[in-house]
């Protein structure tokens, strides 16, 4: 007979982008790219065909943009943590994963006057796993530097 161990699912790339508009006339992007995972009693969508205690994807993904209204204007690890405890407002999930990848954005003169562009060897990222009972909450901060890659996606030597 075939048994089911443990089951989790999620959402990946789903892509938040908030702009903070100063007084001053600066603005502030914000580029974050966010993978869901929720682990917890959805056997039944496997063994019966029972979908009724499924989190929709794209329930997830909407998620992710209303929570990034509130705590997106802080630390990353605040919004992570954000999402990972919603997600346990669900009674059949057990633990929920959320990980985090910030890009950086940096002012530029323009023409025009001012602009942002993206840093391509910059990312910070960020994992906020939050479990219902059991073991304890984990945040796991970072930062990442990319080495500069060519068009070709070959590393650029110094």
């Amino acid at each position: 007979m075939i048994e089911l161990r443990s089951t989790r699912y999620g959402k990946a790339r789903v892509h938040v982008v908030r702009v903070h508009r100063g007084s001053d006339g600066r603005h502030v992007v914000r580029d974050v790219v966010v993978r869901v995972a929720l682990e917890g009693d959805f056997d039944e969508a496997h063994t019966a065909g029972d979908n009724s205690h499924v989190v929709a994807t794209d329930t997830m993904k909407n998620t992710c943009y209303v929570i990034a209204r509130d705590h997106l204007g802080g630390a990353l690890e605040e919004y992570g943590w954000a999402l990972a405890e919603h997600f346990l407002g669900f009674p059949q999930v057990a633990r929920s994963t959320v990980w985090l990848a910030e890009h950086r954005w940096d002012p530029i003169a323009t023409s025009g006057g001012r602009g942002t562009i993206r840093c391509a060897i910059w990312c910070r990222p960020c994992t906020a796993s939050s479990p219902r009972c059991g073991s304890t909450p984990a945040i796991t901060p970072g930062v990442r530097s990319m080495p500069p890659r060519s068009a070709t996606g070959r590393r650029l030597s110094a």
